[in-house]
């Protein structure tokens, strides 16, 4: 799928250029690239229009559906989770109980962020923001 088609299936949307196609699990917009056909699109419009990848592709309008280049932002994941809290989108009602919970499954436990999720009943993300946010 190059540009030209993708934003074929793009209407523009209080001013983000909206994905109309499929989306992924979390909700991102998806596509056939390179014979995957569950690739990112928002990285995929990010290499097709500055010719790399970086570790995240992040949105400065905070609209995970929107494949615009202008709002197309690279960076690490600390950039994402700084995003995320500077934007008041962070998970709430972090308790520290959850974060000594977590940072012993993670450091004492060698656990991976998955292995938490499971055994906290919770989701990766939030797994991961708690770890990025408050334990580092």
């Amino acid at each position: 799928m190059n540009l030209e088609k993708i934003f074929s299936r793009c209407l523009r949307i209080d001013g983000c250029l909206e994905w109309q196609g499929a989306l992924n699990t979390d909700g991102y917009p998806r596509g056939l690239m390179n014979g995957n056909n569950n690739a990112k699109l928002h990285r995929e419009v990010f290499f097709l229009i500055y010719g790399y990848y970086p570790p995240v592709v992040r949105h400065s309008c905070d609209n995970i559906k929107c494949l615009d280049p202008g709002h197309l932002l690279g960076g690490d994941p600390l950039d994402n989770v700084k995003d995320r809290h500077e934007r008041n989108r962070t998970f709430k009602q972090v308790n520290q109980r959850e974060i000594w919970l977590i940072e012993d499954m993670r450091y004492n436990g060698q656990m991976t962020y998955n292995e938490i999720a499971k055994a906290m009943n919770m989701t990766y993300k939030r797994v991961e923001y708690i770890i990025n946010t408050y334990i580092k």
